[in-house]
């Protein structure tokens, strides 16, 4: 059973193999892009800290008035089917009684199929440290690396504009229990840079301890972004 199945896979991915050579001419050529962006991020669902849940509501006006700071940055290196991407971002929140600061990091490797699709494999690490007042000041402190697969597709709607889009699943009670990420947008391409709008939610659920030392991330994080993609 297990050597039909490994024969399964090796047939299939030989196939995806021939299918995406027939369909484009492999570029050659090591290309390097740079993308600085905005993700202006709302949060919502529910976090446990020490045994105590509390609903978390960030809005998208919430971004504007009580984010201290965002870093958010891409690079991505590539060469004939294969790319290597890096992307980083970095969310620092106080409203009211609740500080929350947030990073989001993710090392993948890409394979080019077709022209236009890519599958994706790689690991996304996520710290989160939250605290908040009530009778007594609560912090909690947590990180861990999911595992992740998903795929990329690229469509060049016109000579400018490109219509882009991924999502991708991981976690599998590796890091988190099970989390999501999706992502869709617009660009416009010049000779060396794309401009490019594009919306995006990322849901985690992770959970760890007992009792009084209970921690849970339950939360959705969505919203819009803007980026400018540097080709070189």
């Amino acid at each position: 059973m297990l050597r039909n199945k490994l024969l399964l896979i090796i047939i299939t991915v030989g196939l995806l193999s021939v299918i995406g050579h027939a369909q484009y001419d492999v570029d050659d050529r090591l290309k390097l892009e740079i993308t600085p962006y905005v993700w202006m991020t709302t949060m919502n669902g529910d976090l446990t800290i020490k045994g105590e849940t509390r609903p978390i509501n960030f809005t998208f006006e919430d971004f504007f008035k009580f984010s201290n700071l965002g870093l958010n940055g891409r690079v991505e290196l590539k060469k004939r089917r294969w790319a290597i991407l890096f992307d980083y971002n970095y969310v620092d929140l106080l409203k009211g009684e609740t500080y929350t600061e947030l990073v989001l990091s993710e090392l993948a490797f890409a394979w080019r199929l077709t022209k236009s699709v890519e599958l994706i494999v790689g690991g996304r690490y996520f710290k989160s440290e939250v605290e908040y007042k009530n009778d007594q000041i609560k912090k909690g402190k947590q990180s861990w690396i999911d595992p992740i697969i998903g795929g990329r597709i690229s469509w060049d709607m016109t000579k400018h504009l490109v219509f882009t889009a991924r999502a991708d699943i991981g976690g599998f009670g590796i890091g988190s229990e099970f989390a999501w990420n999706l992502m869709a947008g617009v660009g416009y391409r010049l000779s060396n840079i794309t401009f490019l709008g594009a919306y995006r939610i990322w849901y985690a659920k992770y959970e760890n301890g007992s009792g009084d030392d209970l921690f849970v991330y339950d939360l959705t994080t969505s919203g819009p972004g803007l980026a400018m993609v540097i080709h070189f």
